[in-house]
């Protein structure tokens, strides 16, 4: 495919079909998939598809990550957490929040039993008013450029 072309109906070039390989194949699929499932094009999508018009008809570069929050709480080890927070937050704050998560352990619970506890060193306890905080100052730190 040459570059230049008129796009299609999906308004994606073909600049970007051979940049963003295989990997955002996969994310575009899943969009697609999204999208299917709810009948309609969710208004985050648009605006990024608005956005990204914008910069194609400025002849700018354009660069977009997208992030899985879905487990976020649970899957950010409590290392990182804590650097994030000494960038933004007294360290007398950390040292509490670290503190509440010393020796955290937890067990499974099923319908043939329960397991022996087990050490947790990643995430945050769900539900705890700490983490649209926590969440928020980890984001700024890790997008900043």
């Amino acid at each position: 495919m040459k570059n230049g072309k008129t796009t299609g109906p999906d308004l994606i070039p073909v600049e970007a079909w051979k940049v963003i390989g295989e990997d955002g194949v996969d994310i575009l699929y899943y969009l697609m998939v999204k999208i299917l499932e709810q009948g309609k094009i969710s208004e985050e999508l648009r605006e990024i598809m608005l956005v990204m018009e914008k910069f194609r008809e400025k002849e700018r570069d354009l660069h977009v990550v997208f992030i899985d929050l879905e487990k976020v709480s649970d899957r950010v080890p409590r290392q990182k957490i804590r650097r994030s927070l000494r960038e933004k937050v007294p360290e007398k704050y950390v040292g509490m929040l670290q503190e509440m998560y010393r020796n955290a352990t937890t067990r499974v619970r099923s319908t043939v039993g329960e397991t022996d506890g087990f050490d947790v060193d990643v995430g945050l306890y769900q539900g705890s008013v700490f983490n649209p905080f926590t969440f928020n100052i980890v984001m700024d730190v890790i997008t900043r450029i």
